[in-house]
């Protein structure tokens, strides 16, 4: 692999890296650990290309040293309204979601066909 390759790759993974501040108002410790195996699991999957699999890998390490210093009694109340994020760190977690914290939930419905 030449040095262009591999600096490129440890740049997908620096920029994973860099954890949102606002995940902390969406995830618990719980969640953050869930979703870290999740982004680890699609980062090891061999149909994933390299450079996603670097950034999959720096945002479960992220996720993972964020959760390591706020610690296990990290706890949020529900949020009403949930982000992509906050979403999958509930699925991944096993949380149940009501359906109106979901974005389709959060829809207007729109003209009958």
């Amino acid at each position: 692999m030449s040095r262009y390759i591999l600096d490129e790759l440890l740049q997908e993974f620096s920029r994973g890296l860099a954890i949102d501040e606002s995940l902390r108002q969406e995830l618990n410790f719980e969640q953050m650990i869930a979703l870290a195996d999740t982004f680890i699991g699609w980062a090891l999957d061999e149909r994933t290309d390299p450079k996603r699999s670097a950034w999959l890998t720096g945002v479960s390490e992220g996720l993972l040293a964020e959760a390591d210093l706020l610690g296990p009694d990290w706890n949020l109340p529900e949020p009403e309204e949930l982000s992509l994020v906050g979403f999958l760190g509930r699925v991944a977690n096993g949380d149940r979601i009501r359906p109106e914290q979901t974005p389709r939930g959060r829809q207007k419905p729109g003209p009958r066909e």
